[in-house]
């Protein structure tokens, strides 16, 4: 939001991530707009105002000042799913309890399963699959 708001505005892409179980927003630019000099991590901190920030391997992390960046962050966020039709769930259901698949579906899972051509790896992952998605029934 804030690098949004203050370096550059680029596109932000909202999506559902089913590990995180909620939606992630994220933006990218080229790597080579760094290499160019056109983001400096000096240049980054001093537009988005933060008190410092530390480099480790590839990634950046900014400490930001203190403010009221959590109520503009609402704000931001209410406005960015607006724009883009996104539906805001305020509760989503927990996604790991669900089943993916049902009985029907399971049978034919295994009736296909190719026991002849898997390695025994495959074959053990495949029976912790049916065990959890049976449990879930």
């Amino acid at each position: 939001m804030v690098f949004v708001q203050k370096v550059k505005e680029y596109k932000v892409i909202s999506k559902f991530v089913k590990n995180v179980g909620a939606k992630v927003h994220n933006l990218g630019f080229p790597k080579n707009e760094s290499e160019k000099g056109n983001f400096t991590s000096e240049s980054i901190s001093e537009k988005i105002g933060a008190k410092s920030y530390e480099v480790k391997d590839e990634n950046i992390v900014f400490l930001l000042k203190d403010g009221d960046i959590k109520n503009d962050y609402k704000v931001w966020i209410e406005t960015l799913h607006a724009e883009n039709n996104i539906e805001v769930v305020k509760e989503p259901a927990p996604f790991y309890n669900k089943p993916r698949y049902d009985t029907a579906e399971i049978i034919s899972m295994i009736k296909d399963f190719d026991l002849a051509n898997s390695t025994p790896m495959q074959g053990l992952n495949f029976i912790q699959l049916l065990k959890s998605e049976l449990n879930k029934l």
